[in-house]
């Protein structure tokens, strides 16, 4: 991984308070300060990050769509855990429901609470367990979903039954993490999910900082969503009523499960168009943004 990616995830992933803290606005959720940025008037482009990011890490997509279209309004959340929203508990659903981990759905809700400030359709934009969430919203809010575009959602659940030997690959690296994270050894945990996820040696390429806060935060967002991904199990064809156009993309170089995550959803979508990145892996927009942008730019 070159120089220039190891800035670009150390400034897009490990962004917390700052001065970028003072543009985001906010709305309450269960008591929490739920923080998203909304720049610019007229065609809405919402943009949700995954795991261990922040609104932050589309800021190279944002640019282009603003050049791109001079109306464009962006809007990105921080999901709970990331950037300025604080972690989900279940405390924040006391008298609710009785206490339970955090799924999907928490931001889910969290994503629908944002749209409510945005009037009509609207373009959507997620990647990994964000692309998962985003998934998700256009299933539970057909009419506001204009085009989706998904990288790589982070749904392993889905081959349970579509492929379970690809289903149990991901389940045993997932599980060793899962179970250092209940042992206390934050560091293995943070570094087993990332090298899983992003590939072989990359937690060396990260710089101290970044390291530092994923040890810090495992349990309450990599963790976190990687329980929820295993406890997601969906038939095949869940999201095969969403019919509004759907982009997905996935790297080349992605390990195995996660691309077939992204054939079983394509095949079950009416209005798809899958685009493999050339030699990129999961990061693909950060470590091949001008690529992903300009197919991401061409499809909306």
């Amino acid at each position: 991984m070159c120089d220039r990616v190891v800035s670009l995830i150390v400034g897009m992933w490990s962004l917390q308070g700052s001065a970028h803290a003072a543009m985001k606005k906010r709305f309450d959720m269960h008591s929490v300060q739920v923080a998203y940025t909304d720049e610019g008037h007229g065609r809405p482009f919402v943009l949700v990050h995954g795991a261990g990011a922040n609104g932050s890490y589309w800021k190279l997509l944002a640019a282009h769509l603003a050049q791109a279209h001079a109306d464009a309004r962006i809007v990105a959340p921080d999901l709970f855990g990331h950037g300025d929203t604080p972690p989900w508990t279940p405390a924040q659903l006391a008298g609710r429901q009785a206490a339970r981990n955090y799924d999907y759905t928490d931001d889910v809700q969290l994503l629908e609470q944002l749209a409510d400030r945005i009037e009509g359709d609207f373009d959507l934009v997620g990647h990994s367990s964000g692309g998962a969430v985003c998934l998700q919203y256009a299933l539970r809010n057909p009419a506001r979903v204009r085009k989706l575009v998904v990288a790589e959602p982070m749904l392993p659940g889905i081959l349970s039954a579509a492929d379970p030997a690809a289903h149990a690959e991901v389940t045993r690296a997932y599980e060793r993490a899962h179970a250092a994270v209940d042992s206390g050894e934050s560091e293995q945990a943070a570094r087993c999910l990332f090298e899983y996820i992003l590939g072989d040696g990359q937690w060396s390429q990260l710089g101290d900082g970044i390291r530092k806060w994923m040890t810090k935060n495992v349990a309450c967002t990599l963790a976190a969503h990687s329980r929820a991904s295993l406890a997601m199990r969906l038939p095949a064809d869940h999201f095969e009523a969403i019919a509004c156009p759907v982009l997905m993309l996935f790297g080349e170089r992605t390990r195995a499960p996660f691309r077939r995550v992204c054939g079983v959803i394509a095949d079950s979508l009416a209005n798809v168009r899958s685009v493999a990145i050339p030699k990129a892996a999961h990061n693909a927009p950060l470590t091949h943004a001008p690529m992903v942008n300009e197919a991401i730019a061409a499809f909306l």
